[in-house]
């Protein structure tokens, strides 16, 4: 009976080994929160009262077209960059503005499952509006 543990236990050693060296960590994440039509806004303040606010709540907040009264196509909810902690980083949908070197990027299941985040960022207030119209279709 031993020599069949025994064996049992190196075959599942053997068969468990990735052979290609190389080694995928599988992260449990917790499930989204916030229906799909709500989108998290991580900008800081001073932006969000700016111009660069107001181009994303021209783009994003825009109404529906053919509807009989005006609906927005995203519900839009502002948190402060220092606030994006915790429970706020399992949103589903979150856009994130961010000062610094001009990138577009789309992250998938990052905090949770399912999950999309898009950071934009830029060196200033008018690299930042150019970065979002110009990825605008995307954003969307």
């Amino acid at each position: 009976m031993r020599k069949f543990i025994l064996l049992v236990v190196i075959m599942t050693i053997t068969f468990s080994c990735n052979t290609d060296g190389n080694t995928k960590i599988v992260k449990i994440l917790p499930d989204s929160a916030g229906p799909s039509n709500k989108i998290a806004v991580v900008i800081n303040n001073e932006f969000w009262k700016n111009t660069v606010g107001e181009t994303i709540r021209t783009l994003l907040a825009q109404p529906i077209d053919g509807l009989p009264q005006p609906e927005p196509i995203f519900s839009l909810n502002q948190i402060p960059t220092q606030v994006f902690t915790g429970f706020a980083k399992q949103s589903r949908s979150i856009l994130k503005i961010n000062q610094g070197k001009a990138d577009f990027k789309i992250e998938r299941d990052i905090h949770a499952r399912p999950q999309k985040i898009v950071t934009v960022s830029g060196k200033d207030i008018a690299e930042i509006k150019a970065q979002i119209t110009k990825y605008a279709d995307n954003i969307i």
